[in-house]
């Protein structure tokens, strides 16, 4: 059944279809009912004339109504369907009129005045309502001047179709007057749901691209980058965006200084060394003072915007603060060639994308400043490493300096020897906490180089032999320090035990030889004191 409706409908169209050029969905139903009657009253005339010729004498009447009819179809396809409809409803109803004025039997009188009230029916659909109004004003007249004038009629004749024309003239007036308003309520109510859902619609575009903006801010690490990249999406996602750029507060909190922008015209500004006062008559200024953010929608008659020569074209202009934990970082910058680009319900969605950048450039900066201390740090666990080493050695200078194995044969190194650079020793460097400290060399006895895996392993040989030797080296240094240690404290024990000058100057000597590893100690006084010395010998 839908299929035999649409394919119905589908044939229908081609010949009752308005005009492109007629516009509104009221004109082009208009138009389409006019096309309707319009062949509806020709497909009725034409059968009535093949049965009737040569035994019914018409004369000119339907002739005139087939005529009207299809003047009226021809305009309801063209861009003036209005001026159909009135000739349909206004010629049926004149010549409805001119066959009664013309009749003699007063039952065809009664007959053709029963057929008034029909133009104003036909108004209904293809007139508005002042049309239908007009319609039935003329329909009401035109009875009365045929009483008056045409001695044929009389007036019991026109009493009934006059009082059926104005009864139906005030129900087809009201009922098109209340359409009228009930479409204009609809027309309005459409409009209005258009509008929102168009504004639901950009406020969900505008979401969906501030949501991407916001996850690529939370992606990155690097201020640079982070700012970078932000700009240009704004650019590059907003339409209504030509230019963005991003302050950040300096180090006294005086001035806002430029950190990216975008296009020809930012990288300018940046080599200029862009940067506007805090406070100052001018977009940024206002914001980095208040804290808040500043629309501006015309540019050429707003004292706050500061025009810069190479942003001429600029018309709008938004800036948001950029505030993390309380503190204000700086501003993000927004520029427009359109006036009245920004709405104040824009700066909600801005100001949460804003906050989100915020938020970014201070984890950034946190990141680059762990990253600063831990290069200071690695840099400082490099130097005590090498320092440390270089102590070692000073403290143990007949050490070996290596070991040599050849054919299972180990045997120490008191030379460094370059090792011969024939692309098959591989040089495997001794690292602890960044900082080389010898180097593992290996040959293998094909002369071929050592394939992947095995170079992965004695790589890992390399990290544990590192290991293995500064862990050693420690522990040497303990055992000196416990050492120091414990001479300290026998030295602290005996002086404690003993008042005698004699015994503490023997106790110095003794404890000073041990120390020192040496056969023999001597200390003494100064010869301002008294004369006092002891010798130790072992």
């Amino acid at each position: 059944m839908a299929d035999t409706t649409q394919t119905r409908t589908s044939a229908w169209s081609p010949l009752v279809e308005p005009h492109s050029s007629v516009i509104g969905t009221r004109p082009r139903s208009r138009a389409r009912w006019l096309a309707i009657l319009s062949l509806a009253i020709l497909t009725i005339s034409l059968p009535v004339i093949i049965i009737g010729t040569g035994t019914m004498n018409f004369g000119p009447t339907l002739w005139i109504g087939i005529t009207v009819a299809a003047i009226s179809y021809v305009l309801s396809r063209s861009p003036l369907p209005q001026i159909g409809a009135y000739l349909l409803v206004l010629g049926l109803l004149g010549l409805d009129f001119w066959l009664a004025s013309t009749l003699t039997d007063p039952r065809g009188i009664i007959l053709a005045l029963a057929f008034a009230p029909l133009p104003i029916v036909l108004s209904t659909l293809v007139l508005d309502a002042g049309g239908t109004v007009v319609t039935a004003f003329i329909a009401i007249n035109g009875l009365v001047v045929l009483d008056q004038l045409v001695d044929s009629i009389a007036f019991n004749q026109v009493l009934v179709p006059l009082v059926a024309v104005i009864f139906l003239s005030i129900v087809a007036g009201a009922t098109a007057f209340l359409r009228e308003r009930d479409l204009n309520i609809i027309e309005s109510q459409t409009v209005d749901i258009e509008r929102y859902s168009k504004s639901i619609e950009e406020d969900m575009a505008t979401i969906r691209v501030a949501a991407e903006v916001g996850q690529a801010i939370s992606a990155t690490r690097k201020l640079d980058e982070l700012l970078t990249q932000t700009v240009n999406l704004l650019v590059e996602r907003f339409e209504d965006f030509y230019h963005a750029q991003v302050f950040l507060l300096d180090e006294t909190e005086e001035f806002a200084v430029l950190r990216e922008s975008t296009g020809e015209v930012g990288r300018k500004l940046l080599a200029n060394n862009h940067r506007l006062a805090v406070g100052s008559q001018s977009v940024i200024g206002s914001v980095t003072t208040g804290g808040t953010a500043v629309v501006v929608n015309d540019t050429d008659v707003n004292p706050v915007h500061r025009r810069n020569e190479l942003l001429p074209t600029t018309r709008a202009e938004m800036a948001l603060p950029l505030i993390s934990g309380g503190t204000l970082l700086g501003a993000l910058d927004i520029q427009s060639q359109t006036p009245n680009a920004f709405h104040e319900t824009d700066i909600p969605l801005f100001q949460t994308m804003a906050d989100q950048l915020a938020s970014a450039i201070e984890n950034a900066r946190l990141f680059e400043r762990a990253q600063r201390d831990l290069q200071e740090i690695e840099s400082l666990n490099r130097q005590l490493t090498g320092e440390g080493w270089q102590r070692y050695r000073e403290a143990n200078p007949d050490a070996p300096l290596g070991y040599q194995a050849v054919s299972g044969d180990v045997r120490p190194m008191t030379s460094l020897e370059p090792s011969e650079e024939d692309g098959n020793t591989l040089h495997l460097p001794l690292r602890v906490r960044g900082e080389t400290v010898g180097t593992l060399d290996v040959r293998s006895r094909s002369g071929e180089p050592p394939d992947e895996e095995l170079q992965s392993i004695l790589q890992a040989v390399a990290e544990r032999v590192a290991l293995a030797l500064d862990s050693t080296r420690l522990s040497d240094n303990a055992m000196r320090q416990i050492e120091r240690e414990q001479v300290l404290g026998r030295l602290s024990a005996d002086l404690q035990a003993t008042t005698d000058l004699d015994v503490i100057l023997r106790i110095a000597a003794r404890e000073a030889s041990r120390a020192l590893g040496t056969s023999r100690g001597f200390v003494h006084l100064s010869m301002d004191y008294a004369d006092h010395s002891a010798q130790s010998d072992e």
